[in-house]
């Protein structure tokens, strides 16, 4: 069952035929179950329709925090049309940030402020949360923390400049899967996300070219 709601995380279009069985997995699934969050993080592949069945999940205080911050990451991918759950994101990473007594324990830090990038939108609640991490060793944490606050102040050149030296050819990433998901917001790095179509390592050039699709002008 792990494998199967993995490899779906993977299936693009192929998997659309079996969105209704993960949201019945979801909304049927007892509050124990341990193929929970790994469907619920499932759900984030299918796009804007798994929205309505995510975002309850990730404001549900009365769920554990493993299947709400899996429900956020799954938002995460969801990019900037799941934009209202920041929030609901933004509360859970001050939640991860409380309990990140050790290295261990920062895993969920990193995931979340990588899903808050990815919706677009930082509420003003979420900055000094951000801030800190910005000064972070571990990329993973520091890259997520610069997009957050540059989607909140986009014309601060000094953060613009911050995100541009984590789009080198050597240190791409994660970078290029955040400004994949948010496409036309972040039109500005177009530059940068040229120059990766022809990286070396296939994710990072297909993340590239992600981008640069959401920038193609509609079809008539």
């Amino acid at each position: 069952m792990f494998g199967a709601l993995e490899t779906l995380q993977y299936a693009g279009p192929l998997a659309a035929e079996f969105f209704p069985d993960v949201v019945n997995l979801v909304t049927n699934a007892a509050a124990t179950d341990p193929f929970l969050p790994v469907a619920l993080n499932a759900l984030g592949s299918f796009g804007a329709q798994a929205i309505p069945y995510l975002l309850p999940v990730a404001a549900d205080s009365r769920r554990p925090f493993v299947q709400r911050r899996e429900a956020a990451v799954a938002l995460g991918e969801i990019g900037p049309t799941a934009r209202s759950a920041a929030p609901v994101i933004a509360a859970l990473l001050e939640q991860a940030l409380s309990n990140a007594s050790s290295s261990r324990l920062r895993y969920p830090v990193a995931r979340l402020a990588l899903a808050l990038a990815s919706v677009g939108h930082t509420p003003e609640a979420a900055v000094p949360l951000l801030e800190p991490l910005v000064a972070s060793s571990n990329v993973l944490e520091r890259v997520p923390a610069l997009i957050a606050l540059w989607n909140r102040q986009p014309t601060n050149a000094t953060l613009r400049e911050q995100i541009t030296a984590h789009l080198s050819p050597t240190n791409a990433l994660p970078a290029v899967g955040i400004l994949a998901r948010l496409g036309t917001n972040a039109a500005v790095f177009a530059p940068q996300m040229r120059e990766l179509t022809r990286h070396p390592q296939p994710f990072i050039r297909a993340q590239a070219a992600r981008f640069l699709r959401a920038l193609e002008p509609a079809g008539p």
